[in-house]
């Protein structure tokens, strides 16, 4: 990760270089001054002898204006560098939120539908005792009819029995009256 530190350090060091130059170009402009008077005076070779000498200037600037280039260029890359590093930590922010917010939402839903699905087992819960007590009572009845046809079944049979017992004493009684009358 590239730090605040070496940027601020190689921004001094082009802040130096531009100092640097002023410094050259007040030089050369004291001497450009001096080839002015020179030419004014009418003294044109020792104004080209002047002029000759400010070539050191002119290439001490451009050794400097060289530096300041490469050093701009490295702080552009560093600050480039910088941005990426602190875009790639924003994105990897932004899916960790965004990540606990699905999260989130996801454990609503589910609390939400085992809410849901506890009442409807309390609820089923319910329709089972009701339908036991339903089925208990549908029990109680059958046993209870079931009981009573067997009692109903049990005096049918004793009143055939009696009817049985009734027609037989009564053919006897007819065949005794029929026998006595014959008499």
């Amino acid at each position: 990760m590239v730090e605040y530190a070496a940027i601020a350090s190689l921004q001094a060091q082009a802040h130096l270089g531009l100092g640097e130059i002023r410094s050259e170009l007040d030089n050369w402009q004291s001497q450009y001054e001096q080839i002015n008077r020179l030419c004014m005076a009418g003294k044109p070779n020792d104004a080209l002898v002047v002029l000759v000498e400010t070539r050191a200037y002119f290439a001490a600037i451009d050794k400097i204006a060289g530096d300041l280039v490469a050093h701009e260029n490295e702080v552009l890359a560093k600050n480039k560098q910088l941005a990426a590093d602190q875009y790639n930590r924003s994105r990897t922010i932004s899916f960790v939120m965004l990540a606990l917010a699905i999260g989130a939402a996801v454990l609503w839903v589910v609390r939400q539908t085992s809410g849901t699905l506890r009442q409807l087992a309390d609820e089923m819960a319910d329709g089972a005792a009701q339908l036991a007590a339903a089925a208990s009572e549908v029990s109680s009845s059958s046993q209870s009819l079931a009981q009573g046809a067997s009692e109903q079944a049990a005096s049918l049979e004793e009143t055939s029995a009696s009817s049985q017992e009734i027609g037989s004493k009564a053919r006897n009684n007819s065949a005794n009256s029929a026998g006595a009358a014959a008499w």
